[in-house]
């Protein structure tokens, strides 16, 4: 069984650290999508640690 875990809101409410907190200390596997009026990212991580980032920011 795969579990997934989704977190949805407005970055006013979180901290982008405190997230980046979050899955490290949860050791989480997955993509963190960031989208916002003129940025799209997306942040790569394999049991808690950043792999790989992307975004179409110059």
């Amino acid at each position: 069984m795969v579990d997934f875990m989704s977190l949805t809101g407005k970055l006013e409410d979180l901290a982008i650290s405190d997230i980046f907190q979050i899955l490290s200390i949860g050791k989480k596997t997955g993509a963190l999508l960031i989208k916002t009026t003129n940025l799209h990212a997306v942040v790569i991580f394999k049991k808690g640690l950043v792999v790989k980032g992307e975004s179409n920011a110059l």
